[in-house]
């Protein structure tokens, strides 16, 4: 893992309701959501991270309106730089699959290092668009003001086992998001920081959401290195993140699942070209549940998915001789090639359907859904051709992927719950 260190945060100040003002990630805000969160409090925090221009105005006006509405909101109390540096001990509640869940984790900064060093290793491929426009924002309002998700390994929960005290007592700030309880607790005592730097030191950290953030600072870094700016040692140098370990009983994957739109679509032919590379097993159209436990049923044995198309639903298992050779796109890679992901992507999006990777990144032809009744739901009125049905790709696969060094399609992986924006953000102009 590379360095973690204390900062001194810019945080919202005085007894603010924070479930009126923090925010979910930028990429998971919809149009409609991003309105929502602007109606709840004019100080959402939805207006630093997706901030508008005004009619008529360049597309530049909206990172100078962030810029502004930061100075604005901190030259007014609303937001307020710590007294002193911590590291947040955070908390998420909530309920999935019909059960209740915790899941623990730091809220930390942390060393920019390159990913050859092997110290933070990515699993996901990123795309240009987002990072040039997380980049200008960046520079714009001088700060970082979302954190990435990483995990690590800790069998034992070791890390924020040791903080079960400060866990005990009751939080320094509350917040809940979509119904999730956010809760933070700071801890400024400098050994005990010094503790849990130390814990972490020789553990390797795993992106497992802002790929496009860390990027983005590791770019803006450069820059700002090739400017002749002092970087090393400053806030230059680090990113905001949420640190948890891969073993934490309530940090869960969840599935992506893909919708094929726009496409003129023969499913019998695209059936017939499936043969070829999948055993295709027609069931009755079900309940949710009882097709989630299908597909894991199947994908227990061999990589699985499940199609729905108007006239069936059928789940796809790799034949055992299928001829993978003849697909030029499917990575070489034993760790990628086992993927029922990559070999979505690969064999039926690339190879069977025609979709090149620019066209699948540009969502030309394919949207996601993170419902898979809202999925199959959209094939029956209509408004996609075709529904594939993934089960969550686990924890020791994406360790295994980022650990040869290479990546999966992008939205492989969903950890549920995502981390709240408007915690804490830190700017660059205050000391390490």
């Amino acid at each position: 893992m590379p360095e973690i260190a204390a900062g001194r945060f810019v945080r919202y100040a005085g007894r603010r309701e924070l479930s009126a003002v923090v925010c979910p990630p930028y990429d998971v805000i919809d149009e409609a959501g991003r309105v929502e969160l602007e109606e709840k409090d004019p100080h959402n925090f939805v207006r630093l991270i997706l901030p508008r221009a005004p009619a008529g105005e360049a597309e530049e006006e909206r990172y100078r309106r962030a810029r502004g509405a930061l100075t604005a909101w901190i030259d007014e109390g609303v937001l307020a730089v710590d007294p002193q540096p911590s590291i947040l001990a955070v908390e998420q509640t909530f309920a999935e699959g019909g059960a209740a869940h915790v899941r623990r984790g730091l809220f930390a900064l942390v060393k920019l290092t390159e990913f050859s060093e092997g110290r933070i290793l990515p699993h996901e491929r990123t795309l240009a668009g987002p990072k040039a426009d997380r980049l200008r924002l960046l520079e714009a309002v001088g700060a970082q003001l979302s954190p990435i998700f990483v995990l690590y390994p800790d069998a034992a929960n070791e890390v924020t086992g040791s903080l079960a005290d400060v866990f005990a007592r009751p939080p320094d700030e509350e917040a809940e998001l979509d119904g999730v309880t956010n809760r933070a607790w700071r801890v400024t005592d400098p050994a005990r920081v010094r503790a849990l730097r130390a814990a972490l030191a020789d553990r390797t950290g795993y992106i497992a959401d802002g790929h496009h953030r860390y990027e983005t600072a590791l770019n803006h870094r450069r820059r700002a290195a090739s400017t002749g700016r002092v970087v090393t040692g400053t806030a230059l140098d680090y990113i905001p993140a949420l640190l948890c370990g891969m073993s934490d009983p309530g940090l869960l994957i969840l599935p992506t699942h893909r919708l094929v739109h726009s496409l003129a679509l023969d499913s019998r032919k695209l059936l017939r070209d499936l043969d070829r590379f999948f055993e295709a097993r027609p069931i009755e159209l079900t309940d949710a549940e009882t097709m989630r436990a299908l597909l894991a049923d199947a994908g227990s044995a061999r990589p699985s998915f499940g199609l729905v198309t108007p006239e069936t639903l059928r789940i796809l298992t790799l034949r055992a001789d299928a001829p993978l050779a003849s697909v030029p796109s499917l990575p070489a890679a034993p760790s990628l090639r086992a993927l029922d992901v990559t070999l979505l992507h690969a064999v039926v999006f690339e190879h069977l359907l025609g979709m090149s990777r620019e066209s699948q990144e540009r969502q030309e032809h394919l949207r996601y859904s993170k419902s898979l009744g809202d999925a199959v739901q959209q094939v029956r009125t209509g408004k996609a051709v075709a529904a594939f049905l993934l089960n969550p790709t686990r924890m020791d696969q994406m360790r295994e992927v980022a650990q040869a060094g290479e990546v999966m399609p992008q939205k492989s992986t969903w950890f549920y719950p995502k981390i709240v924006d408007g915690l804490a953000l830190q700017r660059f102009d205050e000391p390490i």
